[in-house]
């Protein structure tokens, strides 16, 4: 079986240095942020996490708005400039395929 991953990429601007604009993503609200849109559920919270998001190993399990969820681990970091997590353990539409998938995710200067 050939796993594959689905790129998603998610960008927006700001004023803020690389170090602050990493400092507010890597802990944010994933509630907060991943709404509810069309046919995709929003997050409704993040459950049994073992400890703070900014190290390897890191895991937890997200729930979603239309009641499935999703086992999430921290695999990168790098400080002040990304990280990268595995999502596995689908309980939606998304369980087949893929089997699960790695992101990695950046805070990056363009200019």
């Amino acid at each position: 079986m050939t796993k594959t991953s689905v790129p998603i990429t998610v960008f927006a601007r700001t004023t803020s240095s690389l170090a602050h604009t990493y400092q507010v993503i890597v802990p944010i609200d994933l509630a907060q942020v991943f709404k509810p849109w069309g046919p995709l559920p929003g997050v409704a919270e993040v459950r049994d996490q073992t400890g703070t998001w900014n190290r390897p190993g890191t895991s937890r399990q997200t729930w979603f708005t239309d009641g499935s969820n999703v086992d999430e681990r921290l695999t990168e970091i790098a400080e002040g400039h990304g990280f990268a997590y595995e999502l596995s353990g689908f309980t939606n539409v998304l369980a087949k395929p893929p089997v699960g998938s790695a992101r990695p995710s950046s805070v990056s200067r363009w200019g």
